[in-house]
């Protein structure tokens, strides 16, 4: 065999093996439902922000059945201001301007997915409605890998959450987000 026929023959499975790896993912939407109680005080503090924690469930198009959820971590956000226009509409607003949390999907067969917060993907922002009495969380996350069938993934989803709003201070200085519930999409993409 001449090194130019082996060196066509390399490059031959070179070039199969790299359109295979390309065709074994599969990007799918992303949709859950969330319910759950969120931003409870964990005593803690990581660079003088008590940490909170998050817990949730509900249902998700990704199979497994229902899923369980936690979150950790803390935010930082512009102070709360009227808003007369936008999802705020009538409310208060804050922009939020770090999320310092990791949230994790536990689906029923143990399968994993981890989640980081991504403030230049989309929304990010929580409204509270003093008179209705309730509150709206809007985060984007950045799925950045999982375990079991979810290793290896990629993706991005919001939320888009309402309940209950306790505030803390008149006007609020933070706002502890109670049961809430709200769907989550985005999209998956996954290694096969």
């Amino acid at each position: 065999m001449t090194n130019r026929m082996a060196l066509a023959i390399g490059v031959s499975v070179v070039l199969v093996l790299a359109v295979t790896s390309v065709q074994a993912q599969m990007t799918k939407p992303f949709k859950m439902t969330i319910s759950g109680a969120g931003n409870i005080p964990l005593g803690t503090e990581i660079n003088g922000q008590p940490i909170t924690l998050g817990i949730c469930g509900g249902h998700s198009n990704l199979g497994g059945g229902t899923y369980d959820c936690t979150t950790t971590g803390y935010d930082i956000h512009t102070d709360w201001s009227p808003t007369g226009t936008g999802p705020c509409a009538g409310g208060l607003e804050t922009q939020y301007l770090s999320i310092v949390k990791n949230h994790i999907i536990r689906f029923a067969g143990g399968d994993m997915l981890y989640m980081v917060p991504d403030l230049t993907a989309g929304p990010n922002y929580a409204c509270y409605f003093p008179v209705e009495g309730y509150g709206v969380d809007v985060k984007t996350w950045r799925i950045v890998s999982g375990s079991g069938r979810f290793e290896g993934a990629t993706g991005a989803a919001t939320w888009e959450l309402k309940g209950d709003f306790l505030p803390l201070g008149d006007p609020p200085e933070d706002v502890m987000f109670g049961v809430h519930r709200g769907p989550f999409e985005g999209y998956i993409t996954l290694a096969e």
